[in-house]
């Protein structure tokens, strides 16, 4: 008898009509049988009276209410709602490149930030001379530059029309007080590059933070060459600025050669020269060079001969000569030009010599363009502004607490910073009120051992 449902039960392959159950009822699987008897089931129950035509369930309820009867509200049951926590807001995960991207952009401020101090600084050194008034206006600093300026451009177009010393007085009392001041300035500033990447060649090579020219022998070797060259011209020695710079570097070279040679006889052969052996060579061959000089300059010299030897060694004063300027440039360019090429297999440097050769690097060959550039950096500074080796000692320790210990940003933050530390020491040293002038050495330490001793200490509170 039909009901007017449809018979058909839904099964995973498809509709069954009613006759084909039974066939399919023994080949089904357990499962089938189970998910098709369940179907049948619920929708018998939603059948109504034999003989009735199907109806939902709501119409049959309000087919047996009486007239006027109003409908009663049917219990709902509510579905069981899962648990579902609230959103948060997951910050997006930082890449690599995000994280470069960002020290990237903080190693520029920073080098934008110093860079800026620098030339604040160079603009203050530029206003001060060395006579009365200590220091002039900017206004008249540029009127003196651009006078200089006026004059260049006429010794190259007509010569004849340049103005005498006495007539430039004449138009500015302080035009070559403030132009040799420059000069000053610059040298400071060059001298500061030199210092501060020889300290840091130095401690990349031996691996060690306190190691430095001056505690190798170079700054002694240097004190040695001065002290031959007023033994040989006597008083005269101050004016013989070419042999001094030949009797520095070959002092040098013989303290350089002396200390590869002991290191080598120490290392056992075929292998690289140890750089503990060499920083401990070093060491005896600067206190057995110093001894020396000290003898020298005690038991050899009169006191005229020690007073210039003071001066040439210690109370140096920066010359504009054209032989000054040709000794510092082409130094500067001679040590600096290697080490920017080879700035980051510089990095390497932080390695063991056997790690070295595995990626087929001399080290011992490295380590010597280090050695050599760093020292010719050391000769070329110290023989323009004295004895300042503090330079040498503090300010890679600085430029890679700011800028990081890769190579590369070595060379940027050791050339920035000697070059403020310097000028910032040169500056202080000029406006001291002192009836001569204040070696600049003296101002160097003064400053720089309290921000030091303050920059290991605060380290070793993060370390501990």
């Amino acid at each position: 008898m039909s009901t007017g449902y449809d018979d058909r039960v839904e099964s995973p392959q498809g509709f069954d009509a009613p006759g084909q159950r039974e066939a399919r009822g023994a080949a089904a699987s357990p499962a089938e049988a189970a998910m098709s008897g369940a179907q049948s089931r619920g929708r018998k129950r939603s059948r109504g009276k034999a003989g009735q035509p199907w109806q939902p369930a709501k119409e049959r309820r309000s087919s047996q209410l009486a007239p006027g009867q109003p409908e009663q509200a049917q219990p709902t049951r509510e579905e069981p709602r899962l648990h579902q926590p609230a959103e948060q807001s997951i910050p997006p995960s930082s890449g690599p490149s995000d994280l470069m991207r960002e020290e990237r952009s903080l190693l520029r401020k920073k080098t934008a930030l110093v860079g800026l101090v620098l030339v604040l600084l160079i603009g203050g050194s530029l206003c001060i001379t060395d006579s009365d008034p200590l220091i002039v206006s900017p206004l008249e600093v540029l009127s003196c530059y651009g006078l200089w300026f006026q004059q260049l451009f006429v010794s190259f177009t007509n010569p004849v029309d340049l103005l005498t010393a006495a007539e430039l007085r004449a138009v500015h009392p302080l035009y070559m007080q403030i132009i040799a001041h420059a000069g000053f300035t610059l040298i400071y500033v060059i001298a500061g590059f030199l210092l501060a990447l020889a300290g840091a060649l130095y401690q990349n090579v031996f691996r060690n933070a306190i190691a430095s020219p001056a505690m190798l022998g170079v700054s002694s070797g240097i004190q040695l060459g001065v002290a031959v060259l007023v033994m040989v011209y006597g008083t005269a020695a101050g004016y013989f600025l070419v042999q001094r710079y030949v009797f520095a570097y070959i002092a040098v070279i013989v303290t350089l050669v002396a200390l590869f040679g002991f290191a080598r006889l120490m290392t056992t052969k075929g292998q690289p020269v140890n750089v503990v052996n060499m920083l401990l060579v070093g060491t005896i061959i600067n206190q057995f060079v110093g001894v020396f000089v000290t003898y020298i300059t005690w038991y050899v010299f009169d006191e005229e001969s020690y007073d210039i030897f003071s001066t040439l060694t210690t109370m140096v004063v920066p010359s504009n000569a054209v032989a000054s300027w040709v000794a510092l440039i082409g130094g500067a360019v001679v040590s600096i030009l290697p080490i920017v090429l080879l700035r980051f297999r510089l990095n390497l440097l932080s390695f063991g010599a056997d790690d070295m050769k595995m990626l087929g690097v001399n080290a011992s060959r490295l380590q010597l363009i280090a050695l050599v550039c760093g020292s010719i950096m050391m000769i070329t500074a110290q023989l323009q502004v004295g004895a300042v080796a503090m330079i040498t000692l503090v300010v890679p320790h600085i430029s890679r607490a700011l800028f990081g210990a890769e190579f590369s940003k070595q060379l940027v933050g050791n050339l920035l910073l000697g070059a403020v530390l310097l000028l910032a020491c040169h500056i202080i040293a000029s406006l001291v009120p002192y009836s001569g002038e204040v070696p600049i050495g003296v101002v160097v330490n003064f400053v720089v051992l309290p921000a030091f001793v303050w920059m290991i200490a605060t380290q070793q509170r993060k370390w501990e």
